[in-house]
């Protein structure tokens, strides 16, 4: 995602799979790594309210929230209705990227 307004990278973004097992898969292994100095995060991207956008939601401090597919352990989350549960959603938030990160 880029700014507009200065051609910068807002830092985040999606990643559409073909299926959801690519999804999980880049999830579980990606989650947590480092690009550069800083640590991304990786988790099931989330439909917003507002205009159909897929996004994260934030809380009053601004931290992005993740819907995780699976705990620390490993384990699946036990929300039935998460996008982890839907064959047909495919789309990975990808978070905390350096700022000249390119597309």
């Amino acid at each position: 995602m880029w700014d507009q307004q200065t051609g910068r990278s807002r830092g985040f973004g999606f990643v559409s799979f073909r299926n959801q097992q690519d999804a999980q898969t880049s999830i579980n292994e990606l989650n947590g790594k480092w690009l550069g100095n800083r640590q991304i995060r990786c988790n099931w991207a989330t439909k917003g309210a507002n205009a159909g956008e897929e996004k994260q939601s934030t809380d009053s401090k601004g931290v992005v929230e993740l819907i995780n597919g699976s705990s620390e352990a490993g384990k699946e989350n036990a929300n039935e209705d998460g996008p982890e549960n839907n064959p047909q959603y495919t789309t990975v938030y990808v978070g905390n990227l350096p700022h000249d990160v390119l597309s």
